[in-house]
């Protein structure tokens, strides 16, 4: 089937080839999917709006891992900072070792995403390119490496597959249980058996250390031989982004293909899909300890201490001191309802101009390959990523979206000057913005219309009347 035909929201509806007007329903393939486990991986050739396009995906929530390549970073004071920095839904790992900003603008060139519910530990590896973690299952661990080698670079090549030799045994050999192996990543090298016969000769051989390794650890190549992973101008394709996992795990492949959803880069998406289960999601509440009624959590606890034996080594009595404590926590504080404007930032139109985009670039695909030029196809597709990614996807802030963020001299005009740090400052924006939720709470129940904070800051001096902090 064309890939143009594959524009809906789920993998199951788009070999169907469902309009991507049609409203996404939930089906039975689609949940089965969502209980295996799933690793995707993306070259965001070094820009922010296609990694965030991808954080935002919301059918990748449930996915084992995001391997990434190339994603934008920058050196702030000596920390690394990525785009997105984090998220609700992964815990991010970056590379142990980073570039220096004298040597390269970009600290590093692979990070991994991992699914926050799950236990994981970061494997060290002196590679700004190289990102690993043992991922704990209840039969078995898996090392996964999101992996990235320069092109044209045989000495980058043979140390990065040195230090991946290091990585598999020292984790084989520390572990009593099953050991699985899965590398994903941009390899930048060429060879017949991943790309097929389209593979010139001149280019055929540059891989060989890759394949060494794949023999010495029994690595398989698990995307189907000659699947292009990336475009270039002027219909140029290739196969540079591997999917190499270890014989017991490659047994296990249900699937791994490109992944349906584009995102804005020209590598395409990899979906690898295993019969195994991953740990079921055990979601936590949140508790509020704000409203915390502390006066009968205390009474709790001095009731229930009082029928307890006081004897005992010190940790005999500090376990039976904190059973107590979190019974009475877990019993009487309140929990957090799920917020209405969680993701607020999320929209169906964004939904939408991303299908669009997927849609008119795969139809421009498509024409490239039956060898027709569509320049029409193409500038479509032009403008519709343009369109996809001038819209913002991340949130500009963590307040309510009908309280503007108010001008930082008016929470700072009443703090002296030489004192106030960031830290205070946030929490000064905070707590105008929680008293004003509460007064508009409280106006509610009056039958009052509530105010924005931008009706409750008129009449106060202009930002340009406001005298200016002198530091921040």
């Amino acid at each position: 089937m064309d890939n143009a035909n594959l524009q809906s929201q789920c993998a199951c509806h788009a070999e169907d080839g469902t309009n991507h007007s049609v409203e996404h329903v939930d089906c039975v393939k689609c949940e089965e999917m969502s209980t295996r486990l799933q690793v995707y991986q993306l070259n965001v050739r070094k820009n922010d709006k296609v990694h965030l396009s991808m954080m935002n995906d919301k059918e990748l929530e449930d996915y084992l891992a995001l391997a990434v390549a190339e994603p934008w970073a920058c050196t702030i004071e000596g920390q690394v900072m990525t785009v997105p920095n984090h998220h609700s839904n992964w815990t991010k790992m970056i590379p142990t070792k980073t570039r220096e900003p004298r040597v390269s603008r970009w600290p590093i060139r692979s990070m991994l995403w991992i699914r926050r519910d799950l236990e994981a530990e970061q494997v060290p590896i002196p590679s700004p390119d190289l990102t690993a973690a043992i991922v704990r299952f209840p039969e078995r661990d898996v090392l996964v490496v999101s992996v990235y080698v320069e092109g044209r670079n045989e000495q980058a090549l043979e140390a990065a597959m040195g230090q991946l030799h290091t990585a598999i045994v020292e984790f084989r050999n520390g572990s009593g249980r099953r050991t699985d192996v899965i590398l994903v990543g941009d390899f930048n090298r060429h060879d017949t058996l991943w790309g097929g016969d389209e593979v010139t000769g001149r280019r055929q051989g540059e891989a060989g250390p890759i394949i060494e390794l794949m023999g010495e650890h029994g690595l398989h190549s698990l995307l189907p031989q000659g699947t292009k992973t990336w475009e270039g101008p002027g219909g140029i394709a290739s196969t540079i982004d591997l999917v190499l996992a270890s014989t017991e795990l490659a047994d296990e492949m249900m699937s791994c293909g490109i992944h349906p959803t584009e995102h804005g880069s020209d590598h395409r998406a990899i979906r690898t899909e295993f019969d195994t289960t991953p740990p079921e999601r055990t979601p936590s509440d949140r508790l509020q300890f704000k409203n915390a009624p502390w006066l009968e959590i205390k009474e709790r606890v001095r009731t229930k201490l009082e029928a307890l034996p006081c004897g005992g080594t010190v940790q005999a009595q500090t376990d039976r001191l904190m059973s107590v404590m979190l019974d009475a926590i877990n019993d009487l504080v309140p929990r957090a309802k799920p917020s209405p404007y969680a993701k607020r930032w999320w929209t169906t139109d964004l939904t939408r101009l991303q299908r669009m985009y997927t849609y008119w670039r795969n139809q421009a695909r498509a024409c490239r390959r039956r060898g027709r030029e569509a320049a029409d196809l193409e500038q479509k597709a032009r403008e519709a990523a343009k369109e996809y990614h001038a819209v913002p996807t991340c949130p500009s802030s963590k307040l309510h979206p009908n309280l503007p963020l108010p001008h930082l001299s008016l929470v700072t005009s009443n703090m002296p000057q030489s004192s106030y740090t960031e830290d205070d400052v946030i929490q000064a924006i905070l707590d105008v913005t929680e008293n004003g939720l509460s007064q508009n709470q409280a106006a509610q129940k009056n039958g009052v219309p509530p105010t924005t904070l931008s009706d409750r800051l008129r009449g106060l001096p202009s930002n340009s009347e406001v005298t200016q902090p002198a530091q921040l």
